[in-house]
């Protein structure tokens, strides 16, 4: 940080942070501690709990600048004004140590992650605090800018909105010339591409971790079969904006290493040389700004991973409090990640989904949802053995959400 933490970003956390105060409060919890060795959890909430019930003493005004926002937070109680005060300190300390709040709305995450990039001046007045922030990161102050609208509803409807999640600001588009040397035929025919790969890249991926021998062979040989065949066709596309062709001819040499491992009936080795590609496909994309919508899949799955898979090693005596932190962090990431998911259109003709497999995509990405609401339960109430569930658990909708793309034919 810069500065001072703000008082509207400040008052904004400590109202997010009530939702999670109340959702902590489940069985078991009854004012101790908090979460694990949160000595300060408690007053903090209480804090958080005074102003929400007073929020409609609290006054607040946001003049919008070309950078950033300046904000007047106040009122006329005495007492709310020392509560907003004391929040200042409470707050910045928790950003200073790394102990923020558990970021479940993916607004304020997002914040968090740029904190480095805002500016923020603080004035304490007589009767409350005027804010400045501002960056030089454009992004950056649609964050600031939505964030400030935010708070304002906080200031206007109390508990009622704090309960919310609120979606992130989409980033501009990069210009032409900074972004992209495809052109818009190119892009359209990168698309196209992306989606006819991973109709065929999708089913050999998931039937080589599902240890299916003869599947995968036949998999494994269309996916083979249709990278030779438009590889002139992709080495074009890529060329303009490729110092040279490594990407595709490392997934190249990843397919062919694969063939021979499913021939020899290795298919967890197999599995793991193809696993890669969706990661190399998805910076090429991003190299060249193209918008992909199964690259938010792709995104949320390697978070996804650094959960399941510590999860399916761990046992209840290896659990420890790091470990905990751990998960709480990438759950809270992998949260985000999925509020993206969710605000995603998959529409494309390109993906040559039915009307059934269109509302199974929407049953999955509600079931994935459901999942990570119940890791953030589990790790809420603490029992081990129901946090180790719940973190496993959140593979299942995923992995279904990403067949809908491959085509499995008769495999």
């Amino acid at each position: 940080m810069k500065a001072i933490l703000s008082m509207s970003a400040v008052y904004a956390a400590c109202l997010l942070f009530v939702q999670d105060a109340d959702a902590q409060r489940g069985p078991g919890f009854r004012g101790g501690r908090g979460p694990r060795g949160d000595a300060n959890f408690v007053t903090d909430r209480d804090t958080f709990h005074f102003l929400l019930e007073n929020h409609k003493q609290i006054k607040r005004q946001v003049t919008l600048l070309a950078n950033g926002v300046e904000t007047l937070t106040t009122s006329e109680d005495k007492q709310i004004v020392e509560r907003l005060q004391e929040h200042v300190k409470a707050m910045y300390e928790r950003v200073e140590k790394g102990n923020p709040i558990r970021r479940r709305d993916p607004l304020f995450d997002e914040l968090f992650r740029h904190a480095e990039k805002l500016d923020m001046k603080l004035e304490l007045v007589p009767d409350g605090v005027r804010v400045v922030e501002t960056s030089d990161d454009p992004f950056v102050v649609k964050l600031i800018q939505a964030h400030a609208a935010v708070v304002s509803k906080f200031v206007e409807h109390g508990f009622a909105e704090a309960q919310k999640n609120h979606a992130i600001p989409p980033a501009d588009s990069p210009s032409a010339s900074s972004a992209s040397k495809l052109t818009e035929e190119q892009q359209r025919k990168l698309l196209s591409f992306s989606a006819a790969f991973d109709r065929v890249y999708i089913p050999a991926l998931a039937l080589t971790n599902q240890q299916m021998q003869v599947p995968s062979e036949a998999a494994i040989a269309r996916l083979r079969a249709w990278t030779d065949t438009k590889s002139s066709d992709v080495r074009e596309l890529l060329g303009p904006v490729s110092s040279d062709s490594e990407p595709w001819t490392t997934i190249q040499n990843a397919i062919e290493q694969a063939d021979a491992l499913v021939q020899a009936g290795q298919l967890s080795e197999a599995h793991e040389a193809l696993e890669p590609i969706r990661s190399l496909l998805t910076e090429e994309r991003k190299r060249v700004s193209l918008t992909y919508p199964i690259d938010r899949l792709n995104e949320f799955h390697d978070v996804m991973e650094s959960i399941v898979k510590p999860a399916m090693k761990a046992n209840l005596e290896s659990i420890d409090e790091q470990f905990l932190a751990q998960l709480s962090e990438k759950a809270v990431e992998a949260s985000t990640l999925w509020s993206r998911v969710e605000q995603t259109s998959f529409t494309s003709p390109d993906f040559q989904l039915t009307d059934e497999e269109h509302q199974k995509l929407e049953q999955m990405i509600a079931a994935e949802r459901k999942a990570l609401t119940q890791i953030q339960h589990a790790l809420r109430d603490g029992d081990y053995a129901t946090i180790l569930q719940a973190a496993i658990a959140i593979k299942p909708p995923f992995a279904k959400t990403y067949m809908l793309f491959g085509d499995f034919q008769d495999e």
